[in-house]
């Protein structure tokens, strides 16, 4: 009735260039499905449940982001839980590694052998802190939801330490959204 109009886009990157965009009306599975088309090998992607179905016939492989997974303990840490403080030390652990393979333009070879020497250690701790920490925190807190992705996800984040050509994390989707998301609060 007020002119507005529901959508969601779905943006799909390949090799940190932007591709493509879909948009839809709702956010079911199906657009997702759409967006990637008939794409075989590694998908990075949010935690959406909508992705899940496109992992199961084994055509696409699920990458998950550290970057998602840092936010929910820095909403805690933001919210006064000293606990996230660790895992998001043990988080930038992985973006030094990261930062550090870029200012030495190693090749997709050499990250990997960086990642396996310094960032399984980083994500190995990491694990263990979960275990320490996680049964004395509330599933519904802030710190029990990053502790519960962690687990969700836990598959798809270590993925990066099986191919050196994966990102860490899908930032490069993020920053192509942002000129929509800024555009749409403009236009509002």
């Amino acid at each position: 009735a007020d002119g507005r109009h529901i959508g969601h886009v779905w943006l799909t990157v390949w090799d940190n260039q932007f591709v493509s965009a879909t948009v839809s009306t709702d956010w079911k599975k199906e657009h997702a499905a759409a967006a990637l088309g008939a794409w075989k090998g590694f998908v990075q992607c949010d935690a959406y449940r909508g992705f899940d179905g496109l992992f199961r016939n084994g055509g696409m492989v699920e990458v998950a982001c550290w970057a998602h997974a840092r936010r929910y303990f820095v909403k805690a840490k933001d919210r006064g839980d000293l606990l996230a403080e660790e895992a998001i030390g043990l988080v930038g652990r992985l973006y030094a590694v990261e930062a550090e393979a870029t200012r030495k333009g190693l090749d997709p070879a050499a990250r990997l052998a960086l990642r396996r020497e310094r960032s399984r250690r980083a994500v190995d701790l990491l694990w263990a802190w979960h275990r320490k920490v996680g049964g004395r925190t509330r599933p519904t807190s802030p710190l029990g939801k990053g502790l519960t992705y962690l687990t969700n996800q836990r598959k798809a984040l270590e993925r990066f330490l099986e191919d050196g050509r994966l990102p860490i994390d899908n930032m490069v989707v993020e920053r192509e959204m942002r000129p929509i998301a800024l555009g749409r609060k403009n236009w509002l």
